[in-house]
């Protein structure tokens, strides 16, 4: 593997790539709703997210920070566990009751480690990238709690390149001008204002939760930081994968043996193997099962004279 620009910067998606949620998102849910003495299922809270979650994502994309006024992201939040309990079969005036306490608290249950954990190989990996001088941040179609999650993981203080949210952006993955926003602000080495976002007031602040570029054993500071000198992590074949290599980013697609945390299918069926095959994949790309790959695919392109 050669290659005229060695990679500078690793983005990672966060989601089932970094972190993962402690108990599936359904259990949890109905953990709390028993607490708040609502009588239901698991599987019935599983099949109300699944179809309010997609509802309100088409009403209020972006977590409503483009609504008319602008809403924060606990508002948006909250909107969703009302339906989720509604769709789930609870009936309305008991959801009423319960959700001043409810939405509170699985708000700040899924703002913390309480509610979700890294993954074993997480840490490490972006150790060993910044000891090879490697800035990493973060891409995400995600609102502002992601970053207190990632400060309650301890994952914040490893990562030197500002985090890039949908929420703050104003564009969601897999739209190429996030992952050049992404590269605008690793080239700024702070958050930026996107053209794209719309948020004032109750909206989100694009400059919260981020102290600051951590320093790596390097001195890159990549101001001159071209889109083929980064790569990106992901674990959804069209957000991450497709759309980095579109947006002349390098990719990897890393599908882990465990289930994902949305109850998906993240092996590689034959129709995706075909997609990626199609895409090119190849020297520049590729699939992974942990983020060691992710570790020596870096080692490897930026010196492939150490595996000549």
């Amino acid at each position: 593997m050669s290659s005229n620009n060695r990679i500078r910067l690793v983005l990672f998606d966060a989601f089932d790539t970094l972190l993962t949620p402690r108990l599936p998102i359904h259990i949890q849910y109905a953990q709390e709703a028993r607490r708040a003495d609502l009588d239901l299922t698991e599987d019935a809270i599983r099949k109300g997210f699944q179809t309010a979650f997609p509802a309100l994502n088409r009403r209020l994309p972006l977590y409503g920070v483009r609504a008319n006024p602008p809403i924060t992201s606990a508002d948006w939040w909250t909107f969703l566990i009302r339906s989720t309990l509604v769709d789930a079969g609870v009936p309305p005036d008991h959801v009423s009751k319960a959700l001043p306490t409810l939405a509170p608290r699985l708000i700040d249950r899924f703002s913390s480690s309480e509610g979700y954990r890294s993954f074993d190989d997480t840490i490490p990996c972006l150790t060993a990238l910044s000891q090879m001088g490697v800035r990493t941040g973060v891409l995400s179609n995600a609102d502002d709690r992601i970053l207190m999650v990632l400060d309650s993981l301890s994952i914040s203080p490893l990562l030197s390149s500002p985090p890039t949210l949908n929420y703050t952006s104003g564009y969601s993955k897999p739209d190429a001008r996030i992952f050049h926003f992404a590269i605008d602000q690793a080239r700024a080495g702070r958050p930026l204002v996107s053209s794209g976002y719309e948020g004032t007031g109750a909206g989100a602040n694009p400059h919260s939760g981020w102290a600051g570029v951590a320093e790596t054993d390097g001195e890159d500071t990549l101001k001159d930081l071209k889109p083929e000198e980064v790569l990106m992590v992901g674990d959804e074949l069209e957000a991450d994968y497709k759309g980095s290599l579109e947006a002349g980013l390098r990719s990897l697609l890393i599908r882990r043996p465990t289930e994902p945390s949305d109850g998906a299918h993240r092996s590689l069926p034959a129709h995706e193997s075909a997609e990626l095959e199609r895409l090119g994949l190849g020297s520049d790309s590729g699939v992974i099962d942990s983020l060691d790959g992710a570790i020596d695919f870096v080692r490897r392109w930026n010196d492939p004279q150490a595996n000549a």
